[in-house]
């Protein structure tokens, strides 16, 4: 039996939560990125400032959300 747990991906850029975008990863195919790390999303480079998994909003539900903060500022 392969080792993966399913997720969503949340992407949130610039620390708007208004521009939250929610991937699904059925297979946990896609890693926890690293603070400082770079990712490509809407056509241009985003930098980790945080990620982190956390519980599902939804007490029924059983998969987790990936939360990737991203910001494309200078630091």
């Amino acid at each position: 039996m392969p080792d993966f747990t399913e997720k969503e991906v949340m992407f949130i850029y610039n620390g708007d939560p208004e521009s939250a975008e929610i991937d699904q990863d059925p297979k946990g195919e896609v890693p926890i990125p690293e603070d400082g790390s770079t990712v490509l999303r809407k056509g241009k480079q985003w930098t980790v400032t945080h990620s982190q998994m956390e519980a599902t909003a939804i007490p029924s539900a059983v998969v987790p959300v990936l939360r990737i903060d991203l910001s494309d500022r200078e630091r």
